[in-house]
């Protein structure tokens, strides 16, 4: 679990822009299948949430296993449950947009990336949102798909494998950037500089 400490600056990055003083828009994108009772909980906190990949039915299994993704508002109930319960557990990743990002642009988007073509013409389902995935995929993937990852002003963000730091990965110059903002070294009485350094 993350200190108060180490919490508020987990939001001060996730709520910081890339350029000095542009506001951002954070969602958080979320497996049901790590998720106990996800689109309960969104429906509750009548939070702004859509399932990643159209559901086919009404069946449990398949409402409550899908990935959805939802907006994340600062100081929050969401925002404290995904730093409290969720960090470290694999639960999702996050994508920093540019204030006032529409939210079926961006649910378009991240729906494009959700099935893949196998060598053998299969086309199956990519659980890219898991922090576990996305750390290697992205730190991996080609221009061609890099291209498509950041063809929408997206920041991508997740927990590092040990949840000490939050992973943060951006197009710079033509290139997928990653850097590690370190929570870990948060005690409750310490300040709450951004400091960031390369993975």
């Amino acid at each position: 679990m993350l200190s108060t400490a180490a919490k508020k600056h987990l939001w001060s990055n996730l709520f910081s822009s890339q350029q000095e003083g542009e506001a951002v828009d954070v969602f958080a994108l979320l497996d049901g299948a790590s998720v106990r009772q996800l689109p309960d909980y969104l429906e509750d906190e009548d939070a702004e949430h859509a399932a990643l990949v159209p559901l086919t039915s009404d069946e449990p299994e398949e409402v409550t296993r899908a990935a959805y993704l939802v907006r994340v508002e600062r100081d929050s109930t969401v925002a404290e449950w995904l730093a409290a319960d969720g960090w470290g557990r694999h639960w999702g990743i996050f994508v920093i947009c540019p204030k006032g990002t529409d939210f079926d642009d961006l649910l378009r988007h991240l729906r494009e990336m959700a099935q893949v073509r196998l060598p053998d013409g299969r086309i199956v389902y990519f659980r890219f949102y898991d922090p576990r995935v996305w750390r290697h995929f992205c730190a991996t993937c080609d221009t061609t798909q890099s291209q498509h990852l950041f063809s929408i002003p997206a920041t991508y963000a997740c927990e590092s494998m040990d949840g000490s730091a939050l992973q943060v990965d951006r197009m710079k110059n033509g290139a997928v950037e990653r850097q590690t903002v370190l929570l870990d070294e948060f005690a409750e009485n310490q300040p709450l500089p951004r400091v960031t350094q390369p993975d």
